[in-house]
């Protein structure tokens, strides 16, 4: 059942939104505590590897609920964090991997990796996944040759892997069940993995709040968040609204429309001048750490809190430091020159703003 973006966005955000105004740590260890709303969300994480006539592939597939026409985000690894760069379409699955289609733009190097997101109820049981599996190859084989034994312990690899931890993940009943890695994953460090995954979820529901992400970071963001949405909820048909005789509501209408492009407008303005302060300002930072300072701004700004039953916050420095908690880098929520030059940014956009009206 296909749903739209729109929709998947309202559930990852009623899951997650506590995380925009408070710390949900673990009071025993200092961790956030994980959340138990039973999404239950399966992260695939696999590399970009070469195949025989030096083409790229990807070492997942069919045995890794990846099949012939979906799409998977990939990102490229740099220093210590990650740049996205878009989502790449699968032109053919096999078992144990697949090859991405030929005419994706994206120049995919060997060591890129790849995600893509599943739910435990897309999922199904371990014995449901293992059948569904086993009829799909029935199907795909009868027009293929004969794999090497490598690749059949590969795929057995790979069912056993979800078959052995799904009981598991099912009693949970966690937002984020766990992780599935590729062979050739799992030298990957797995704080970095668990940070962009993070700031992955994060981006989602400031997109939910209708942050301009696209705007803020660069389309490739706004492209990968939405690949990795898995959830589909039950649609919701909006609010009927009854005009009245004399025109009222029609007239509420029309004035409401006038204020939303107002607020558009001006939230472009402060993207705008937010980007050129930055860049300005904070040059001296890695591009993906410029992007979050540059979101976080515009987020703090452009948010409706009324509409989510929030004040601003009093402490815009706390605030911050929480945001970049949930990061592909935590480590600038203890960075006072970072934190100083954020607010700064703040500041002086805002004023800027301020003298063109």
């Amino acid at each position: 059942m296909h749903q739209s973006p729109s929709s998947r966005l309202c559930l990852a955000f009623a899951g997650l939104s506590v995380s925009l105004f408070l710390p949900s740590v673990h009071p025993a260890h200092g961790e956030e505590a994980p959340k138990t709303d039973g999404v239950g969300i399966v992260w695939f994480i696999g590399t970009v590897q070469h195949g025989d006539r030096g083409q790229a592939v990807f070492d997942m597939g069919d045995a890794h609920a990846l099949d012939n026409g979906e799409a998977v985000a990939v990102f490229r690894p740099l220093d210590m964090h990650f740049r996205p760069l878009g989502g790449v379409s699968i032109q053919e699955s096999f078992a144990s991997w697949s090859i991405p289609a030929r005419t994706s733009p994206i120049d995919l190097k060997k060591g890129d990796i790849f995600i893509y997101a599943r739910t435990l109820d897309q999922l199904g049981t371990g014995n449901a996944f293992r059948e569904g599996f086993l009829r799909q190859q029935i199907v795909k084989t009868g027009t293929r040759n004969s794999y090497s034994t490598v690749m059949q312990q590969a795929e057995a690899d790979a069912l056993q892997t979800y078959i052995a931890r799904q009981p598991k993940w099912a009693r949970d009943h966690k937002h984020v069940a766990g992780v599935i890695h590729s062979a050739s994953a799992t030298h990957i460090e797995k704080k970095h993995v668990q940070a962009l995954l993070k700031q992955v979820m994060h981006l989602q529901v400031f997109k939910a709040l209708e942050v301009p992400v696209a705007a803020s970071m660069g389309d490739e963001w706004e492209s990968v968040i939405m690949l990795l949405l898995p959830v589909e909820p039950l649609m919701m048909d909006p609010p009927k609204i009854v005009t009245t005789d004399d025109g009222t509501v029609a007239a509420d209408a029309s004035a409401a429309e006038v204020s939303t492009a107002t607020a558009a407008q001006n939230t472009d303005r402060f993207v705008d001048s937010c980007r050129r302060t930055v860049e300005r300002m904070m040059f001296i930072r890695a591009v993906e750490e410029r992007r979050l300072a540059v979101v976080l701004c515009v987020a703090l700004e452009s948010i409706d809190w009324k509409a989510v039953n929030n004040r601003p916050p009093a402490n815009e420095r706390q605030w911050f430091m929480l945001q970049i908690q949930k990061s592909q880098f935590p480590s600038l929520a203890e960075d006072v020159q970072f934190l100083d030059d954020v607010q700064r940014v703040m500041t002086e956009v805002r004023q800027e703003l301020m003298n063109a009206s």
